[in-house]
């Protein structure tokens, strides 16, 4: 089922890690299609196509209070997610160079 179903698990894992951080918020595969959509199938960080192999990120994480919410997500590659890992998204754009 879980390789059938990508979107639906991914939607499934971040509704289950909010809820054990306790912060609110869910989003659906529908979701995640739409940001995949949006994005152009490419990683929001180092903008290179992603096509399976990518991972929902929260923009704020939610070990820092952000929300499991549509609004605070978007697609990184797996590289990209495990560099930033729990970051707050300015210090992670500095470190990359995208802020001054």
């Amino acid at each position: 089922w879980a390789k059938a179903n990508r979107d639906k698990k991914r939607a499934h894992m971040a509704t289950r890690r909010a809820r054990v951080a306790g912060v609110g918020g869910k989003h659906s595969a529908a979701d995640i299609r739409a940001l995949f959509d949006l994005q152009g199938g490419r990683c929001a960080s180092c903008r290179k196509p992603v096509r399976q192999g990518f991972e929902v990120d929260h923009i704020k994480p939610l070990a820092l209070g952000g929300v499991n919410e549509p609004r605070n997500l978007q697609l990184l590659c797996v590289t990209c997610n495990r560099r930033k890992g729990d970051a707050d998204p300015v210090d992670f754009a500095r470190r990359n160079g995208l802020l001054l």
